[in-house]
């Protein structure tokens, strides 16, 4: 899980997630749920939209000179919300909220083909062609449903209940051909891969303050409690060498699993914020810290 990385809301955005105490747009619900019944008029906003351009290169992968990039363009999380105010609950304010938490979809291969005298097995010149391929992909998701309390004039509070969807899955490929000089072939792959889903539920609890000079804030993330999700795990390794590769058998293993058990962690955190204003000018002031996650298993294999 990302937590300073990605930014929601315009103010978040320009002031990079430096905003638990002065949050006043919708995302006050991820922020400090404390400061939406400090909003004066109530919000609904459709979409947010921001594109990024994202290059990631892995320099000698395969060796010197071996370099394997690639680049992406594409939208950046979004999420669609508003708040809404009850006429009988004078001090009290409500919002709801998607957000699309975070996303990750990278491809990355690499290939490569060589003729020449490579192995000193077989006399001759042979041809060998080769591939590896990694896929990762990552989705998290939060509707959520916030309340917040206008204690008195200067004090807030407010509650974020959100109920977390998460999935992951990943995949490594390896192939491998190589062409000798009989001419027989000698073939490999392998494949590992697996992906998973979960869904959980975890809570914000923030309290504002609005002073002359000063508007502050402090929030309590809870841990993400895990609610049900399963996984599934794939194995598969092929190698034929038609007796070519002295002291190596031929082999085929294949291990397919489903439904199995699985669990995502988060940790529990609390944040503190203020900013001070002077003149026309503002000091943002942030800081959080997080609990400790102890080593644990996505999912458990046979």
């Amino acid at each position: 899980m990302l937590f300073w990385t990605e930014f929601f809301g315009s103010i978040s955005m320009i002031l990079g997630g430096c905003v638990v105490g002065c949050v006043d747009d919708l995302g006050a619900f991820y922020y400090n749920p404390g400061r939406i019944a400090q909003i004066e008029k109530p919000a609904f906003v459709m979409f947010a939209s921001v594109y990024e351009w994202k290059i990631t290169k892995f320099e000698d992968a395969f060796g010197e000179s071996s370099d394997i990039s690639k680049s992406d363009f594409g939208g950046y999380p979004s999420f669609v919300g508003g708040t809404f105010g009850i006429k009988k609950l004078n001090k009290h304010r409500f919002a709801y909220s998607y957000l699309q938490r975070h996303r990750l979809d990278n491809s990355i291969g690499y290939r490569n083909d060589v003729d020449g005298d490579l192995f000193k097995e077989f006399e001759g010149e042979e041809f060998f062609s080769g591939s590896v391929d990694f896929n990762i992909s990552q989705k998290e998701d939060w509707a959520s449903l916030t309340w917040s309390y206008m204690i008195n004039n200067i004090l807030s509070c407010g509650v974020t209940a959100t109920a977390v969807i998460y999935e992951q899955a990943r995949r490594m490929q390896v192939t491998s051909q190589l062409l000798t000089p009989s001419p027989q072939v000698v073939s490999y792959r392998y494949d590992r891969n697996y992906s998973m889903d979960k869904y959980g539920f975890l809570s914000k609890i923030g309290f504002a303050a609005s002073l002359d000079r000063w508007n502050l804030g402090l929030t309590i993330t809870t841990p993400l409690a895990n609610i049900f999700g399963d996984g599934n795990y794939g194995y598969e390794e092929f190698f034929s060498g038609n007796g070519l590769v002295e002291g190596v058998n031929d082999d085929y293993t294949i291990n397919r699993q489903s439904d199995i058990n699985s669990r995502v962690r988060s940790p529990w955190s609390l944040a503190v914020g203020g900013t001070y204003l002077f003149n026309k000018n503002k000091i943002h002031l942030s800081a959080e810290y997080f609990g400790k996650i102890p080593y644990y298993e996505l999912m458990r294999t046979e």
